[in-house]
């Protein structure tokens, strides 16, 4: 949840947001990958 209000504190807000959500997302991607490889890795032995 992102709420802002003000000039200055505004613009580091969606800044931090931003970097968060996106940090969430690598880190959701990269879970999600390496479950498809232990899928991989066990359909595969």
């Amino acid at each position: 949840m992102c709420l802002v209000d003000g000039e200055n504190k505004s613009n580091q807000l969606l800044e931090s947001c931003h970097y968060y959500s996106l940090s969430f997302y690598r880190f959701s991607f990269h879970n999600s990958l390496c479950y498809i490889e232990n899928i991989v890795e066990r359909g595969s032995s």
